[in-house]
C-alpha cells in the first residue's frame, strides 16, 4: 500500500514483502528518478519534497520477480 495519494512530499510505502525489494520512481515522461534496493523492511519512506507537482510512477519489485505499479499524484 502506498499512501497518502495525493502526497505533498512524504510518501509510505506499507507492507512489502520481507527479502529483496527493488523501488523505481518514475516521472510523467519515463525518466528514472529514483531506483533503489531495500532489504528485509515492511515499510519504507519516500521523501518526495524537492520532486514538482505532478504524476509519478512506481513500481516494486520483489525478490521471487513478482511486481506492483502504482500511479502516484504530487501536489
Amino acid at each position: 500500500t502506498i499512501m497518502p495519494i495525493p502526497t505533498n512530499g512524504r510518501l509510505s510505502i506499507v507492507g512489502l514483502s520481507i527479502g529483496k525489494n527493488q523501488i523505481q520512481l518514475v516521472n510523467a515522461i519515463g525518466q528514472i528518478l529514483l531506483n533503489t534496493e531495500v532489504n528485509n523492511v515492511s515499510d519504507y519512506n519516500l521523501d518526495l519534497s524537492s520532486y514538482t507537482a505532478g504524476a509519478y510512477y512506481i513500481s516494486i519489485r520483489n525478490e521471487d520477480g513478482n511486481i506492483s505499479k502504482h500511479k502516484l499524484i504530487k501536489q
